[in-house]
């Protein structure tokens, strides 16, 4: 049987595509048509996933099957060895090539009593904008790296699974499929050794830092690149490795109020939701409604912001022609450091402006939402 889907993002080479699954493989007794027994156990053939451009059109018997077609991206469940000893296990294909295997256990009749358990297992394919692959079924992982990955434009999705002397039910349920996929940062730190070249890789950003101890550590920066990989020669005294996460600096509800004819008072939590100080916070620029603020003079400094901490920065601005009753956008932008990085950072939220007539209404409670989420503070400002 097969189950083919369209190209699941039209107009674009995607780079990255999460695929997630509930996998049944089971059902086979022995019993005839299907009695033909392999390691002991009934139950054939298992299924593959494809993703690529130049997929069967039409599909027929076996292509796809078990081991898959296109010139693309393959992962199969394979139940029945067909002679190349490719099977029982899982596997990674990359244009059509063997690229990683797992044959889950070195008895194959309890291999294949693992794969066709006969009740919903949990399965995902995951390839990042890296060329990084993982296919993990039933919490076995098997990773592989894509060489010359960019995308597959056009590439279209097809279950394909198949039957024959011996049988067995492919059931596929639940299925999820994203793209564009933004990676935790850090996510997934691994390192080789290869010859005397060490590789450190890891997914989603962050800085890549190292210390020659852990009972004393002192992390000092090192140098990366955009896609997570640094390289470096096995030499000199050992290294540990860790990936830094920067801060990302938010804003909450932010507060107005107008002083007089001619003043808005403004009250601006920001709030460092990370587990690294943010230091040196510098305000550089900052509109309400369109218009700069006249307090404080940019740049301004607001000092470090502590892990799940938060300061409330205090702004005046110019009583312009603003709707009363209604709220305006408020714009925070600049720039913090962690360690020697310079990071840039922009805040918007919104304000109320309320109807009260200049200096009769306290400046409305700004309020925070802390990074914990273990609910709401506020800290109040009653200057009139």
């Amino acid at each position: 049987g097969v189950w083919a889907l369209a190209d699941p993002f039209p107009a674009e080479a995607s780079r990255s595509i999460r695929m997630r699954w509930e996998s049944l493989i089971g059902g086979d007794r022995g019993a005839p048509p299907c009695e033909v027994l392999q390691f002991g156990n009934p139950g054939a053939d298992g299924y593959s996933v494809n993703w690529a451009a130049d997929l069967p059109v039409p599909p027929a018997y076996g292509n796809p099957g078990e081991e898959g077609a296109g010139n693309g991206l393959t992962v199969s469940v394979d139940t029945f060895d067909n002679g190349g000893s490719e099977a029982p296990g899982i596997e990674i294909k990359w244009k059509g090539s063997r690229i990683a295997f797992d044959n889950i256990h070195p008895n194959p009749e309890l291999a294949k009593n693992f794969l066709r358990k006969g009740v919903f297992v949990d399965a995902e394919l995951l390839v990042e904008t890296n060329g990084i692959m993982t296919f993990t079924y039933d919490e076995r992982v098997l990773r592989a790296i894509l060489p010359d990955w960019n995308g597959l434009p056009g590439g279209r999705i097809m279950f394909g699974a198949r039957t024959g002397g011996a049988c067995d039910n492919h059931w596929i349920a639940e299925l999820t499929i994203d793209s564009g996929l933004q990676q935790e940062c850090g996510e997934d730190l691994r390192v080789t050794l290869t010859g005397n070249k060490i590789t450190v890789r890891w997914s989603g950003g962050g800085f890549l830092v190292a210390s020659p101890t852990l009972a004393q550590p002192s992390w000092e920066s090192v140098s990366g690149n955009p896609q997570g990989t640094f390289e470096t020669e096995a030499a000199g005294t050992a290294r540990y490795f860790r990936v830094l996460c920067p801060p990302e600096l938010i804003g909450g509800a932010a507060a107005a109020s107008e002083l007089d004819p001619r003043t808005i008072a403004l009250a601006i939590p920001i709030v460092n939701p990370g587990i690294v100080t943010a230091e040196r916070v510098l305000i550089t620029s900052m509109t309400f409604g369109g218009v700069p603020v006249t307090a404080p003079l940019l740049p301004s400094g607001l000092g470090s912001v502590s892990p799940k901490g938060s300061v409330i920065l205090q702004a005046q601005s110019e009583a312009i022609q603003l709707e009363r009753g209604v709220s305006h956008q408020l714009i925070v932008a600049g720039t913090f450091t962690v360690g020697n990085k310079l990071l840039p950072f922009t805040i918007s939220t919104q304000a109320l402006l309320p109807r009260q007539s200049p200096g009769e209404a306290p400046l409305n409670t700004a309020t925070v939402t802390p990074a914990s989420s273990r609910g709401r503070w506020s800290a109040p400002c009653t200057r009139r």
